[in-house]
C-alpha cells in the first residue's frame, strides 16, 4: 500500500514538471533533444520505482515475518506395567488381632472402645449424623506368610462397596517403639482377583510418625509429615509386584492384602495392626491424634462434650500384635496380652488353674460367654468358673459367681476367636 502511494506521487510530480517545461518561454529556444530536464526527471522516477520494487521483493511482509508458534509436544505414552510374579493363597496364619464391633450399637449412633488419647480408633460412623458403615468396622485381622509373601486378611462387619473409596491397610512397627514405619494398603477392587490397582506403600523416612510420644495424643503438633515417602503406587515403583489387594474369594466381608517380605527388609519380628479409612486418607497426617485435637476430631461416646464425630470420622483401626514372636512386654499400642492370669482371689480353694478362655466366633466384645474350667487333677468341671465377660481393652472380668470374689489379670488376657 505504501509503495502504491509513492508511485502515484512520482507520476504526479513527473506530469507537473513536464507541464512546467512546455509552458515556459525558454522551451521554444531549446535545441532539438534539449528537453533534458524532463528526460532526467523521468529517468529518476523510473529508477526510484525500480528500487522500491526490488526492496519490496526482499522485505518480508508483517504477516510473513511473524514467528510461527512451536508445535504442541506430543505426550509420550507410559509403558505398560509388566508383572513377573503375583501372590498365591494366604498360608500359615502366624498372628492375629481382634477389634471391637460397633454393630450392636449402630442404632444408638455411638461406639465404645474408642480412645483418641492412645490412637485406638473405633469410628465406623459418618460425621455428624453418626450413621454406621459396617464395611469399615474391622472385627479381626490375620497375618500369615508363604513363598516370600506376607498376607493380611481384614474381616469386616459388611461387604465393601464396589465403587467405594475405603483404604484398607496394615501399619508395621519394625522396632516396637510404637512409631509406625510402613503403611501398606489399597482400595478394595471390584473383583476377587489380585491387583496392584489402587495399592500404595508409604514409608516414614524421617521417623516422625507419632510425634514426640508415639501413639499418645499431642495435637496440635506442628512440623510433622507422617508417612512422607511413597515407594509404590498402582504398580509403579522399583518393583511393580511389591504389593497387591483383592476381595477374599470365599468371603465377601474380607479384604486380603499381600506384599513381598523383602519390601520391608524381611525382618524376623515386628508389630502390626490394621486400618480401614474412608474419611481422612492422609498418610502424611499420622498419627491422627497428633493432627486433630479432641474438639476437631469429635468422639463417638454420647454424653461427651465433643460428641458426635467431626473431622475424624469413617475410620477404624486395631491394636497391635507381634509377628514372629509372642509379646511379653507391654509395647506401645499392644493388644491386651494373651498370657494366663497371674492370680485369682477366691473364697474357696481349688486346684484348677484358671486360663484365658477363647470366645466362639459368634460372640463379640462386651458379651457374656458361658465357660467351664476343668480341674486337671479330677477331670471335672469347676462350678465356680461359670461365665466371663469379654471386654478386651483393659482386662477380662469374671462374672460374679458363688465361688469367686474377683479376678486380677496382669497383663490382661484378650478375647480370641
Amino acid at each position: 500500500m505504501r509503495a502504491q502511494k509513492m508511485k502515484v506521487f512520482l507520476i504526479f510530480l513527473l506530469l507537473l514538471l513536464m507541464a512546467a517545461a512546455c509552458g515556459s518561454p525558454a522551451a521554444t529556444a531549446s535545441p532539438p533533444g534539449g528537453d533534458v530536464n524532463a528526460t532526467q526527471v523521468a529517468q529518476l522516477v523510473q529508477m526510484t520505482l525500480t528500487a522500491q520494487q526490488a526492496q519490496a521483493a526482499v522485505t518480508p511482509s508483517p504477516e510473513m515475518s511473524a514467528t510461527p508458534e512451536p508445535a504442541a509436544p506430543t505426550e509420550t505414552p507410559e509403558p505398560p506395567i509388566v508383572h513377573v510374579t503375583r501372590p498365591g493363597e494366604p498360608q500359615h496364619i502366624l498372628s492375629w488381632v481382634l477389634d471391637m464391633s460397633s454393630q450392636a450399637l449402630a442404632a444408638e449412633h455411638r461406639a465404645v472402645g474408642d480412645n483418641l488419647t492412645i490412637n485406638l480408633l473405633e469410628r465406623p460412623f459418618t460425621s455428624g449424623e453418626m450413621i454406621y458403615q459396617p464395611y469399615l468396622d474391622i472385627t479381626r485381622a490375620d497375618m500369615g506368610a508363604g513363598d516370600g509373601w506376607i498376607y493380611a486378611i481384614l474381616s469386616l462387619e459388611g461387604v465393601p462397596p464396589v465403587d467405594g473409596q475405603v483404604y484398607y491397610a496394615v501399619e508395621i512397627d519394625l522396632d516396637r517403639d510404637g512409631r509406625g514405619d510402613w503403611l501398606i494398603g489399597g482400595y478394595a477392587p471390584p473383583a476377587a482377583e489380585w491387583t496392584t490397582d489402587g495399592v500404595s506403600v508409604w514409608r516414614d523416612a524421617n521417623h516422625d510418625v507419632g510425634g514426640l510420644t508415639p501413639l499418645f495424643a499431642e495435637a496440635p503438633l506442628a512440623g510433622l509429615d507422617g508417612y512422607d515417602q511413597q515407594v509404590f503406587e498402582g504398580g509403579h515403583g522399583d518393583d511393580p509386584d511389591a504389593a497387591w489387594i483383592r476381595r477374599d474369594p470365599s468371603d465377601p466381608q474380607k479384604v486380603q492384602l499381600a506384599f513381598k517380605f523383602s519390601l520391608i527388609g524381611s525382618p524376623a519380628t515386628f508389630l502390626w495392626g490394621a486400618w480401614s479409612d474412608e474419611g481422612v486418607r492422609q498418610p502424611g497426617w499420622f498419627d491422627y491424634n497428633d493432627h486433630f485435637t479432641r474438639a476437631e476430631a469429635g468422639v463417638p461416646q454420647i454424653g461427651s462434650d465433643n460428641y458426635p464425630l467431626a473431622a475424624l470420622a469413617l475410620v477404624d483401626n486395631t491394636c497391635r500384635w507381634g509377628y514372629g514372636f509372642e509379646p511379653t512386654t507391654d509395647y506401645p499400642g499392644l493388644c491386651p496380652c494373651r498370657r494366663p492370669p497371674r492370680r485369682f482371689v477366691r473364697r474357696r480353694s481349688a486346684a484348677a488353674q484358671p486360663m484365658c478362655m477363647e470366645a466362639p466366633p459368634s460372640h463379640t466384645f462386651g458379651t457374656t460367654i458361658p465357660v467351664n474350667a476343668r480341674r486337671p487333677e479330677t477331670g471335672r468341671y469347676s462350678p465356680w468358673l461359670s461365665s466371663i465377660v469379654c471386654f478386651g481393652s483393659v482386662k477380662w472380668k469374671l462374672a460374679p459367681s458363688p465361688g469367686l470374689l474377683s479376678a486380677q489379670m496382669r497383663p490382661p488376657c484378650r478375647c480370641t476367636m
